[in-house]
């Protein structure tokens, strides 16, 4: 006969294990914090990350320690903090990567973009800048688009390289046009605007702050931002949406997250204390200067934006059929 063993704990024992994580809660944080940017130094993110860190260090009255741990895409360093206590201890300051290798890298993802994380706050938002130059004669999104089904697979499209934003808004634009533009990846903006300053690509795609000397002096021509809404510094140039793409949206951010788990009162700390980090005039400044609009919402409604990116690329990268060796 089988028997069944039923476990009775007493409610005075659940109380004391309450109380604990009450108190550990209230007496967060009692030792230094490590906030992981899964790219190398010296980049916008790592640079962002640094400054923010400093006012919330300030403000905690503990350190926040920066840990740089790029690799495999930023899958290495975000995974890193999957796996780690949901105490508030070890954070990621991450970006919309997050929620894109996914679904390109399937096989090489540890973990789940929702599931093994707790949304703090999303620290800004940015545009990618779809630009062509005077030699070109393309003078608008609808002469891109007349151009390209005029000679369907010849023209190039710059990107910053394989699996980034700047890649999915090239496919996005795409699919959504109903063209057919090569994909040429460069690593970084850097070289991709070289690459269309040199002729060798018609078209690029590319961060934003790199662009603008070359936008403002003429040797580039702006023909739209990707976001829903113009970019605070480039305001006479429309939206891909305005410029007769209807429906599209492609909306780079940063944001901090914590393992799956992380206890609310926590959580809510670590709310207030990096939302008050982006209402410092410095912060601000800095986060201008990357053509980036801060923005410190609730760990709820950054929930809500980790979960429609990630359908969002994940319907993307099926649709347009990419493929990332």
């Amino acid at each position: 006969m089988k028997t069944k063993l039923i476990y009775w704990v007493s409610p005075l024992f659940l109380l004391m294990i309450l109380a604990s994580g009450f108190v550990q809660a209230q007496n967060f944080p009692s030792m230094p914090i490590k906030l992981i940017v899964p790219y190398a130094p010296g980049g916008g993110t790592d640079i962002s990350a640094r400054l923010i860190a400093k006012y919330v260090s300030a403000s905690l009255g503990q350190p926040v320690i920066i840990e740089n741990k790029p690799g495999a895409g930023t899958i290495l360093g975000t995974a890193y903090v999957a796996k780690a206590a949901p105490d508030g201890y070890t954070l990621v300051y991450g970006s919309i990567t997050h929620t894109i290798a996914p679904a390109l890298y399937k096989q090489r993802v540890p973990f789940d973009p929702i599931k093994d994380f707790t949304p703090i706050t999303q620290i800004a938002t940015f545009p990618f800048v779809l630009a062509t130059t005077p030699s070109t004669n393309i003078q608008s999104i609808k002469g891109l688009i007349a151009e390209a089904k005029a000679n369907p697979g010849k023209l190039n499209y710059a990107s910053v390289g394989n699996g980034t934003g700047t890649h999915l808004s090239g496919e996005m634009f795409k699919l959504l046009t109903g063209t057919d533009l090569v994909h040429v990846p460069f690593a970084g903006s850097s070289p991709a605007l070289l690459a269309l300053l040199g002729k060798q690509v018609e078209i690029a795609v590319v961060d934003t702050p790199p662009a603008i000397p070359y936008i403002k002096e003429g040797s580039i021509r702006a023909l739209a931002v990707t976001t829903a809404k113009r970019a605070s510094v480039l305001p006479d140039i429309p939206t891909l949406a305005e410029a007769g793409v209807p429906g599209f949206e492609f909306t780079s951010w940063w944001g901090v997250m914590g393992p799956a788990g992380l206890p609310p009162l926590i959580t809510k700390r670590l709310n207030e204390e990096f939302v008050k980090a982006l209402a410092q005039p410095e912060v601000k400044t800095l986060l201008a200067s990357f053509a980036a609009d801060p923005v410190g919402n609730s760990p709820e409604e950054f929930g809500r934006i980790l979960k429609q990116d990630t359908a969002k690329y994940e319907k993307l990268v099926k649709d347009a059929k990419i493929k990332i060796e």
